[in-house]
C-alpha cells in the first residue's frame, strides 16, 4: 500500500469498526431489542436473548480486532475480510428466512449486511494480501511494487 492510500484505507475500516463495535455494544446491552429489530417478536424470548448477545459479542470480538489492528499498524486485511464474511452470511440466511421475518426491516437488515459485506471486498482488494515475513509467524502487509 501506499502510504496516503494506506491511511485512507486504514480510516475508512476504522470508522466501520467502530460502528460495528457500537453495534456489538448495543446488542450486548439489549439483546432483544436489537434481535427484534431482525427477527421481531422470538427475540423477546431468553433463547432469543441468547443470541441477541452471541451476535453482539461476536460484532465486538471482530470490530475490537479490526480496531486494534488499525491503531497498532497491524496487518488489517484477516480482520476486515473475516468481518465482512460474517456480514455476508447474514445477508444471506436473512435472505434465506425472509417469509419468516418481520416485513420492511428484514430487507433493511439484508441491505445494511450486504453493503457492510461489499465495503469488506472493497477495502480487502485495495489493501492488497498480507504475506509472512519475519520468522515468527507476524503477519505484515505486502508491499506493492511501482
Amino acid at each position: 500500500m501506499r502510504a496516503r492510500h494506506g491511511r485512507v484505507l486504514r480510516r475508512a475500516a476504522g470508522a466501520w469498526a467502530g460502528l460495528r463495535v457500537g453495534l456489538g455494544l448495543a446488542a450486548l446491552a439489549a439483546p432483544r431489542a436489537a434481535g427484534r429489530f431482525w427477527v421481531g417478536p422470538v427475540a423477546e424470548t431468553p433463547g432469543g436473548a441468547v443470541l441477541g448477545r452471541a451476535l453482539g459479542a461476536r460484532d465486538l470480538a471482530l470490530g475490537a480486532g479490526t480496531l486494534h489492528a488499525v491503531r497498532s499498524g497491524a496487518p488489517l486485511r484477516t480482520w476486515v475480510v473475516t468481518a465482512g464474511c460474517a456480514d455476508a452470511l447474514d445477508a444471506l440466511v436473512t435472505a434465506g428466512a425472509r417469509p419468516a421475518l418481520p416485513p420492511g426491516r428484514r430487507d433493511l437488515v439484508v441491505a445494511a449486511s450486504a453493503g457492510s459485506a461489499v465495503l469488506a471486498a472493497v477495502l480487502g482488494v485495495a489493501m492488497g494480501p498480507d504475506r509472512r515475513s519475519d520468522g515468527r509467524g507476524a503477519w505484515t502487509p505486502a508491499r506493492r511494487r511501482g
